[in-house]
């Protein structure tokens, strides 16, 4: 009797796309967690398939609430390596995995090595095509800070070496990783 695939959810902060997944994931008995840098679960996932880590969004709501933005953003985007880190330990060999841009690089490698898919969650266009854009209005509008944490986008970059298949909302995000040399099927990986 074949084994029914396991999945990991793994989102930092609250993403109402990530948890519609893990709620489809859970409904049919196909979740083995949702991990999240928060102190609140998902609605339609029990306490036994959630994984917590709220000193994650404490540091991250501390930094937000005291910091001008890009720098409370840079902050947020520099908890990803610990989120990683905390959620890779809790993967078994077999397991899928589906997180967005650079919150699970380390983990995204591991199920790889291990037998399982990774899937990203892109919730924006490919980071060089989403660099350029904001990039673009940066210099329209005169803002001197950088579209992003430039630390945050070499990890959304690095990550799409280990990922199988992307989510992709839209035509247009769908076409920024064609444009990049993604393949349309059977998977989106480049290589």
């Amino acid at each position: 009797m074949p084994v029914k695939p396991s999945y990991v959810v793994a989102t930092p902060g609250h993403c109402h796309f990530d948890e519609d997944k893990a709620r489809a994931l859970a409904n049919h008995g196909l979740l083995h967690f949702v991990a999240k840098g928060t102190r609140r679960g998902t609605n339609g996932v029990t306490p036994e398939q959630t994984r917590l880590n709220p000193r994650i969004g404490l540091v991250a709501t501390a930094a937000a609430r005291t910091l001008p933005t890009f720098r409370a953003e840079s902050i947020r985007f520099g908890l990803n390596p610990w989120f990683d880190r905390w959620v890779k330990k809790q993967l078994r060999p077999g397991d899928h995995i589906i997180s967005s841009f650079g919150y699970a690089n380390e983990s995204f490698r591991w199920v790889r090595e291990h037998g399982g898919k990774t899937f990203l969650s892109a919730g924006n266009s490919h980071p060089e095509n989403f660099w350029a854009i904001i990039s673009e209005e940066h210099r329209r509008w005169g803002c001197t800070d950088p579209p992003i944490s430039p630390q945050h986008h070499e990890r959304a970059k690095a990550m799409l070496a280990d990922t199988d298949y992307i989510f992709a909302p839209s035509s247009f995000v769908a076409q920024s990783f064609l444009t990049r040399g993604f393949k349309p099927e059977p998977s989106c990986r480049s290589r």
